[in-house]
């Protein structure tokens, strides 16, 4: 059974730049143990995040988590997707390598090591309503999958297919791709990302691309490609952990580009875009790490984690992130707000200023809304420590004298929406 927690101070290092829009910490949901990477997918149609992981016990299969936008259960129930045992000589230590959800319809690519190392990949389509499964096996690696008005769209090693939704090819172009290849889909145009560019394929032809030239070079290692808007967002993952990051139009006209130079041992694992056009990167490593950008580019979060990052979306207003605290082990899924629902810029809310800390018996917090104001005082663990509706005229002095010594969260709603602020009690 999931628990929904409000803390997130055990998990997160944050380091916010001045005088720019903070990412806000709101609910979490704790995983059953797994043996693979959790896999993320947000289903517009169906208002409903689906969290995946692989069971860890025989025989394996993956279940999903369905939830709301705000942590809790949604309404829907969704079946689990069964998968071949470990010890299949054939497909042994499989993995949930991409998830794409829509309209209650899903698309899974599984990524198999076999024999010599031999990577293989399984591809199913699950309609969530009738249970009806679909299952197209390949000895090629699929690197993307995408739903569309016409069926459904495989980036693999050799070739750009078109199935129908009872899984016929349509129509294929041979070339061979960057390993890793990520992709956009609309109903006209197919974009592929293949580092220095993006190529562009008709959807009636499958041909004559058009290529559209992007500032990063090098040996790939990973990437990722989102489309909001007649916008692409992409991001690369370099030999030697440089991470280049940036947005094109459709046009071909760069809107800008960043290079960050991480060092080696990271891997890209997800690329997600919100409402305010910002682009999010997850990276996982010995550690975890997110990196945001505004529209324009600019970095305007970084934040680091002690367990690695497995991936993240967006619905919009709500950026969604995953990981596992070891491996195998149990995975979370963290909800968080770019803080723009309340649509009172950051730059006009006043910060939290708490003091003494550590504190011993009381501590006092500045910054408050004059009115009233919901005060939360939660652990690491989640526990809500102190609630309390309070008045002020800009400041409260918080009695901790109760709590036991430790990291803790504060958290205060008003009118003009959600702040928080950590402290530590001795």
């Amino acid at each position: 059974m999931i628990r929904l927690l409000h803390a997130l101070a055990g998990l997160l290092l944050v380091m916010r730049l001045s005088g720019q829009a903070p990412l806000l910490p709101i609910w979490t949901v704790t995983l059953p143990s797994s043996n693979a990477p959790t896999r993320l997918a947000w289903d517009q149609g169906m208002n409903r995040l689906l969290a995946s992981y692989l069971f860890s016990f025989w025989p394996y299969y993956y279940e999903f988590e369905a939830l709301q936008a705000d942590g809790l259960p949604h309404g829907s129930t969704v079946p689990q997707h069964r998968v071949p045992p470990i010890d299949d000589p054939l497909n042994s230590a499989s993995y949930l390598d991409r998830l794409r959800v829509r309209n209650d319809s899903m698309v899974l690519v599984t990524r198999t090591t076999g024999p010599a190392h031999i990577r293989n990949s399984t591809f199913r389509t699950l309609d969530v309503a009738t249970m009806e499964q679909r299952m197209l096996g390949t000895k090629r690696t699929i690197y993307d999958a995408h739903w569309d008005e016409h069926g459904h769209v495989l980036l693999d090693q050799g070739s750009l297919r078109t199935y129908t939704t009872a899984l016929w090819p349509k129509d294929t172009v041979l070339y061979t791709f960057q390993i890793g290849a990520s992709m956009a889909v609309t109903a006209e145009r197919i974009f592929v990302l293949s580092p220095p560019h993006v190529r562009v394929y008709a959807r009636d032809t499958l041909s004559n691309p058009v290529f559209l030239p992007i500032p990063s070079s090098g040996q790939v290692l990973n990437e990722r490609l989102e489309l909001l808007g007649g916008v692409l967002h992409y991001a690369v993952m370099k030999l030697g952990g440089v991470l280049d990051m940036g947005q094109v139009d459709t046009t071909g006209t760069l809107r800008w580009n960043r290079t960050i130079n991480l060092g080696a041992g990271w891997a890209l694992t997800g690329l997600a875009v919100d409402d305010n056009a910002s682009t999010w990167v997850s990276l996982a490593g010995a550690t975890g790490r997110l990196e945001g950008t505004d529209s324009t580019g600019t970095i305007a979060f970084t934040g680091t984690w002690p367990h690695p990052l497995e991936d993240v979306v967006s619905s919009g207003d709500r950026l969604f992130l995953a990981g596992r605290e070891s491996v195998p082990g149990p995975g979370f899924v963290l909800g968080w707000s770019p803080d723009i629902s309340t649509g009172v810029p950051h730059r006009e809310r006043s910060a939290l200023h708490l003091a003494p800390v550590p504190a011993t018996e009381v501590i006092r917090v500045d910054g408050l809304i004059p009115g009233n104001s919901e005060l939360e005082v939660v652990d690491v663990a989640g526990r809500r420590c102190v609630q309390a509706v309070v008045r002020s005229d800009g400041g409260h002095d918080l009695d901790v004298r109760d709590l036991t010594a430790g990291h803790y969260i504060l958290r205060v709603a008003d009118p003009q929406g959600l702040r928080v602020a950590p402290f530590m009690v001795r």
